[in-house]
């Protein structure tokens, strides 16, 4: 049943993303709730096989859904087995390392060009965007993602 419900809150995901996010931009910057969704199931979830699953899962969702060309598989699935490692090294608060990891990952998907920014500074605006988004699921997707 857990597996059912990460695999349906992937579909949601696509949806909130595709069509009510992609509405509330600021400067032309939508949040990636995928690499949120990633960062977090990778820091509650401690086997890493299930992770990479779920990781390429969420990136395959994202690439059928942007014609991306499996960069979003590949990214998400390199994000979600580094969150996972560093989920298992770190002793302190998993909300806190879910925030930095959000910061940390945004920023270097900015500077490889994951993201279409308009402006020069448009990165700042995407890793407080992200940001944003860690308080709002990370209570959502600890009780979806929770082991039964």
């Amino acid at each position: 049943m857990r597996y059912l419900k990460i695999l349906i809150s992937f579909f949601v995901l696509l949806f909130l993303q595709g069509e009510i996010f992609s509405h509330l931009t600021y400067l032309g910057v939508a949040p990636d709730l995928f690499l949120v969704s990633v960062i977090v199931l990778a820091l509650l979830e401690k086997d890493l096989k299930q992770t990479i699953f779920y990781s390429a899962f969420a990136g395959f969702m994202q690439d059928l859904a942007s014609a991306g060309g499996y960069l979003n598989v590949i990214s998400k699935l390199v994000v979600g087995v580094l969150a996972s490692e560093a989920g298992e090294r770190y002793l302190g608060d998993e909300y806190s390392l879910a925030a930095g990891l959000v910061a940390v990952f945004t920023f270097f998907l900015c500077l490889l060009g994951f993201y279409k920014l308009a402006f020069g500074y448009g990165w700042i605006v995407v890793v407080i965007y992200n940001l944003l988004m860690v308080p709002i699921f990370w209570p959502i997707f600890k009780k979806i993602y929770g082991k039964d």
